[in-house]
């Protein structure tokens, strides 16, 4: 009886060995063939197929669920009301307050009043700022009213948001904002619009990029969709060899659940669209000049003063020995093993100065149209040696009161702000 035991445990022995190996092999022609044929590195190339796996497949993205959030069907997302986004209070109306009080107009206008909207993403919100009084919006509304008289008074809204981009912000203008009768629309834009355009659809899992998509489209698309309860994985057992199997049987798009995602984009009809965008435009600098001209169209009709303004960013003009020494992350994760920060610079340095062409083109279309204005702030820090970035997107305070400054000074500049 013991003689037989032992022989069972080395046949058992013998065919987990056999089968691992078989695993193991069928992955090393899985990572070669990603390499080979989709001109992979190996190191992305054995990421890639690692998280093929079940267990590891993280490539079906959860809805964006952060408590500040909710899904909002004009806007894709919108902040919950008195709910906190990175530290800041967000107040009853859904927008960021400027300290620890509701504006004092809301939404009604009364005819002393100047209001000024400011858009953006979670920079121009101010996250990563050290109080609501700090963020760009509530130090420009300071300066405004520090030299108005009692019969005048500015009103500075902060409608940023984590994520948002010039896209998102012109569903934010139609359905929200233009109610609200602005007098002054203030844009701050270029980081979203390049990392969508360039990088997001990395680490979304997928192959190429669309359009006008951020993050929250990809995970509310996915979500809607059904997508996590109408994909079957592979086998938690064998895996490798079972999508080694499927991929000689013709049925490798079935295989992984990040293969039968892809192929659910690959069919969207604004994929194809994307595409032949991308082989003219392939950062889609041609998709922010159109979004940025709509807003331009729409202030110049109703005679409302547009500030555009191309953010400034780490990897231009600026003296980064400040941040370097205080050891600041200035690159996102989750972009692949291949992509350093030298990697992740140069792309978002390139997307930045397309941008810059494209903000002095729309300057000059707008010449007529005196109270639209496209602005270049990419050159804002290069005299600064302080740290002004907190991380690779967002601002401390000392940088959101220089860009406040410069705000105020082209509203005075233009006739808009309190000149004293």
């Amino acid at each position: 009886m013991t003689a037989i035991l032992k022989s069972i445990r080395q046949y058992a022995l013998i065919i987990v060995v056999t089968l691992l190996a078989m695993e193991l092999v069928a992955f090393g022609i899985l990572v070669w063939r990603s390499a080979d044929t989709e001109s992979m590195s190996l190191g992305d190339a054995v990421s890639a197929r690692i998280h093929q796996h079940p267990l590891l497949d993280v490539q079906i993205k959860r809805v964006k669920r952060d408590s500040e959030y909710t899904f909002s069907t004009p806007t894709q997302y919108a902040f919950k009301a008195n709910t906190r986004f990175s530290g800041l209070q967000v107040g009853r109306h859904g927008f960021i307050l400027n300290g620890d009080q509701e504006p004092g107009y809301f939404p009604d206008k009364p005819e002393h009043l100047t209001r000024i909207v400011l858009l953006g993403g979670s920079s121009a919100a101010g996250a990563t700022a050290s109080g609501n009084d700090k963020t760009v919006a509530a130090q420009l509304e300071t300066l405004l009213n520090r030299d108005a008289d009692n019969q005048q008074r500015f009103q500075v809204l902060n409608f940023g948001m984590g994520g948002n981009y010039a896209y998102g912000e012109l569903t934010r203008l139609i359905t929200e904002v233009a109610y609200l009768k602005p007098d002054v629309l203030i844009m701050l834009d270029g980081f979203n619009d390049a990392h969508y355009a360039n990088l997001e659809y990395l680490r979304e899992g997928l192959n190429r990029p669309l359009m006008n998509w951020a993050d929250f489209s990809y995970h509310y698309f996915d979500a809607m969709n059904m997508l996590r309860g109408n994909l079957r994985p592979p086998p938690m057992v064998m895996t490798y060899s079972y999508l080694l199997l499927q991929s000689y049987l013709g049925q490798g798009g079935s295989g992984s659940i990040e293969s039968q995602r892809q192929a659910i984009y690959d069919a969207l009809p604004a994929q194809a669209l994307s595409d032949w965008v991308a082989q003219q435009d392939p950062g889609f600098r041609s998709v922010l000049k159109t979004n940025l001209d709509f807003a331009g169209a729409w202030a110049a009709r109703r005679d409302v003063w547009l500030f555009g303004y191309l953010q400034p960013h780490p990897w231009e003009y600026k003296d980064l020995a400040c941040e370097r020494a205080a050891d600041t992350k200035l690159m996102i994760g989750r972009l692949g093993p291949s992509l350093d920060e030298a990697g992740y610079a140069a792309i978002m340095r390139a997307a930045f100065q397309g941008y810059a062409e494209v903000y002095s083109e729309l300057d000059a279309a707008y010449a007529d149209a005196v109270r639209v204005r496209f602005l270049d702030l990419r050159r804002l820090f290069e005299t600064i040696t302080d740290c002004v970035y907190n991380d690779p997107i967002h601002y401390n305070d000392q940088a959101n009161l220089i860009i406040a400054r410069r705000m105020y000074a082209d509203l005075t500049e233009a006739g808009v702000g309190a000149v004293p």
